[in-house]
């Protein structure tokens, strides 16, 4: 009867605490996956309301946590502009040694088109140059010239080329995206989304040689066949202030930018601010030109935007640690197991947050029922699972882990009976009693018999004193 109070108490007390956690073990209506987390993420950690100017498509991901943080037409088709030079930076360096070297062809130099104009270093046909000086040029420089004949020197013609970018576009799940050329001009039939550009340089940050293009602001031609050696500048003047100081931000680390007159200007950036590594693509953001002189570029549109998009992250978000190393969670009891049993994640988890946001903030889900857990348990077992939620988005989760080993609980066995007390030594047991009762007594009556003793003596001798008095007194 009291085993079945103690199950009856148990089942009470667990269905008691379910009612109460209900809140907490219930997961929201908004799943992980459609989430903030990816490039993919469709509910942005800080939502998707027009915040620039003129930008038609805008996005800010960051990298270290895969959270994207903020949208506004992500999706939109716009055109890539120079944006499609980085598509071709990055077949080039998968598909060749940077030290291979390449001649400019005359075909090359008319694909580009007469009229266009020409940035540094001007390349001519029959220079021969190797493949990583015409990928700082192309990047770096914005040069068109270095797209065709990379196009050309990889896949024999800008057609078949264009094919293995839309190829390679379509691998990476670029679902809005359609080149026409390697260099960017404008084509009307070519279009890209602010949210497959950044897909395009979040997968091409993953190469070492790209980074190291990307986010070079310098660079010197060595000197060719035909021309003496050239020094580039980047045009991203936001990494740079050897053209100007008004845009110089030191957040920014790498970037490339892009214009088409009629479109706008786009430009992406990499930016580094307390643990964030930002990525951020503004695209068809409107230059201003001076009212009186419209040949007066007052603002450029894109850079501006981008401060402003740059400012916006850093000065409202931060990059926080969720899970720890170690870090000791819930505590379990387990049946038959010798100690309770602590668990940990099962690694760590960082994540972007609001500067102001207070613990009370976020919500700690459990979405799997733990049940019973019995003994023996294993250290690094998987116990259950958490999920850390700020409003509906789930920004951060982890399995649960044993943090200790949990044996099962052996009574402990009570000590052999000597052999002197063994059944078949119950004589001898008894006589050891009586024997021991019986010394006990006589010693009893020895020590009242030596107290009797003593008394009686003095009694007789203090009657002897008296009788001793009453002689002398008489």
């Amino acid at each position: 009867m009291k085993k079945v109070r103690v199950i009856c108490l148990f089942m009470s007390l667990a269905l008691f605490i379910s009612i109460l956690s209900g809140a907490v073990l219930a997961q929201p209506d908004a799943s992980v996956g459609s989430g903030s987390h990816s490039v993919d993420a469709q509910k942005p950690l800080d939502g998707s309301v027009k915040m620039l100017d003129t930008a038609k498509a805008v996005v800010l991901y960051e990298r270290n946590s895969d959270t994207m943080i903020y949208t506004y037409e992500p999706d939109k088709k716009v055109d890539p502009s120079s944006m499609a030079k980085l598509m071709t930076a990055l077949i080039a360096i998968e598909s060749l040694d940077m030290n291979t070297m390449a001649t400019v062809s005359r075909a090359a130099l008319n694909d580009v088109g007469i009229g266009v104009v020409s940035v540094k270093p001007r390349f001519s046909a029959g220079e021969e140059v190797s493949v990583e000086a015409l990928l700082h040029c192309m990047v770096a420089a914005s040069d068109s010239d270095s797209a065709a004949v990379l196009a050309e020197l990889i896949s024999g013609s800008q057609a078949a080329f264009v094919e293995k970018m839309n190829q390679r576009a379509t691998e990476m799940g670029c679902t809005g995206t359609h080149f026409t050329n390697a260099h960017g001009l404008y084509d009307e039939n070519a279009y890209s989304t602010a949210r497959d550009i950044c897909r395009i340089i979040d997968t091409a940050l993953e190469n070492e040689q790209f980074v190291k293009i990307f986010t070079a602001d310098t660079y010197t031609v060595p000197a060719t066949n035909k021309a003496e050696a050239r020094h580039v500048l980047t045009t991203n003047w936001m990494m740079s202030n050897d053209y100007t100081k008004r845009y110089y931000d030191e957040r920014v680390t790498g970037g490339k930018t892009g214009t088409d007159g009629a479109n706008g200007r786009c430009l992406a950036v990499t930016a580094e601010d307390g643990g964030m590594e930002l990525l951020a693509v503004v695209m068809g953001a409107e230059a201003v030109y001076n009212e009186e002189d419209p040949n007066i570029l007052e603002a450029f549109g894109s850079f501006e935007e981008m401060k402003a998009l740059l400012d916006y992250a850093c000065g409202k978000f931060e990059y926080r640690q969720v899970f720890h190393e170690n870090q000791t969670f819930s505590q379990y009891t387990v049946v038959n197991g010798s100690n309770n049993l602590v668990t940990t994640p099962a690694s760590e988890a960082y994540a972007i947050l609001p500067i102001e946001l207070t613990p009370e903030q976020l919500r700690w889900v459990y979405p799997d029922n733990v049940g019973t857990i019995t003994a023996p348990v294993q250290a690094g077992q998987k116990i259950t699972h958490v999920e850390v939620w700020y409003g509906d988005l789930c920004i951060a989760q982890t399995d649960l882990l044993a943090m200790n080993a949990v044996d099962v609980y052996v009574p402990q066995a009570e000590p052999d009976m000597p052999a002197i007390l063994h059944e078949d030594s119950a004589g001898k047991l008894i006589a050891i009693i009586a024997g021991i009762l019986l010394g006990i007594l006589v010693l009893g009556f020895a020590v009242l018999f030596a107290i009797r003793t003593v008394r009686i003596a003095a009694m007789r001798a203090k009657r002897r004193r008296r009788r001793m008095n009453r002689r002398r007194n008489y």
